[in-house]
């Protein structure tokens, strides 16, 4: 409902969303033949009926132009967040040690399939949060893999098949999925504290598959729809990081997310649909979210974090905090 033309495109309907947050013009008031009228240069341009209407067309056309280049300025982070690290700072715990150990195993193998390197990607960029390096943070630090992990695999897919994409067209597939992902978020937050990792690390597999299916060919529909099936299959997941970090199960969390998010891209792309609409996918992940315990949301206090091994990280992190004081 964000605009009224009678030609709505998920693309029109992200600008739209982007301009409201920028200005907060609402133009959904305006119907396709206002805009027509304000932007024929034939039409009675000194009737004031159409002043504002032509004011707010002009100022949509500026934003829109900024819009875009701001996404290109985060797809460009987010192209860089894949690629290879060559320096490494010195690990302080073991599960640093482990981190740098796993995306060197990764790293060094040749890459033959694009699941290879798509889980490539995703570790890559999870590795450079860790190590406090440049990152996009889509839709959040913890799940910041999904999407370069997509894109990794997507360039790999690509190449093999001599598919050329315009970066245009990359700039339109990430102002998509955020555009659906910023929806989605009025319902469940993407915050393992809040509902858990099916929310943070789920929103960054939906993404992750829209923006996909978008870059493969997929019409609205299907975009949506792998949204909702990437989403779907997030039910559940809870967040149980060790010793606070971001790190485990996180890292290869996200590689595995990645590859869920292509999954569901292609099934898509077969005109697979979600049984469960999006708006009930939404409601039975907020229902699972607040009812989950607290020591599933991010408190180190479950899962993972809790087992004898967690439990060890977590006492070398506090005296390791208790030295740096």
């Amino acid at each position: 409902r964000f605009l009224s033309i009678e030609t709505n495109t998920l693309l029109d309907l992200a600008y739209a969303y982007e301009f409201w947050h920028l200005s907060g013009i609402s133009i959904n008031s305006i119907n396709k033949y206002e805009i027509d009228a304000a932007i024929d240069k034939t039409a009675v341009q000194k009737d004031n009926t159409f002043s504002k209407v032509k004011r707010i067309v002009k100022e949509y056309s500026e934003k829109k132009e900024a819009i875009f280049n701001k996404t290109l300025e985060m797809l460009k982070t987010l192209i860089s967040s894949q690629e290879t690290i060559d320096d490494f700072i010195l690990p302080k715990y073991n599960e640093y040690g482990n981190v740098i150990k796993t995306y060197k195993l990764l790293s060094s193998r040749p890459i033959t399939n694009f699941m290879e390197a798509s889980n490539l990607g995703a570790i890559t960029a999870m590795t450079k949060n860790a190590l406090s390096m440049k990152i996009l943070a889509a839709p959040t630090g913890g799940a910041c893999g999904i999407l370069p992990g997509v894109y990794s695999g997507l360039m790999f897919y690509m190449e093999e098949r001599k598919i050329n994409i315009k970066e245009r067209q990359f700039v339109e597939a990430l102002l998509i999925c955020g555009f659906l992902a910023s929806i989605s978020s009025n319902w469940v937050l993407p915050a393992g504290a809040k509902f858990g990792c099916q929310a943070e690390t789920g929103t960054g597999a939906a993404m992750g598959a829209a923006f996909a299916c978008k870059l493969l060919g997929g019409n609205d529909l299907q975009i949506i729809q792998a949204y909702i099936l990437a989403l779907k299959n997030s039910l559940g997941l809870f967040c149980d990081p060790v010793a606070w970090r971001v790190n485990t199960p996180c890292i290869k969390r996200n590689g595995f997310k990645s590859a869920e998010a292509l999954n569901a891209a292609f099934m898509s792309l077969s005109n697979v649909e979600s049984f469960i609409s999006g708006d009930e996918v939404l409601m039975a992940m907020r229902e699972i979210g607040l009812e989950m315990q607290s020591k599933y949301r991010e408190t180190s206090e479950g899962g993972l974090a809790k087992t004898a091994t967690g439990l060890r990280e977590k006492v070398l992190n506090k005296q390791s905090n208790l030295c740096l004081v």
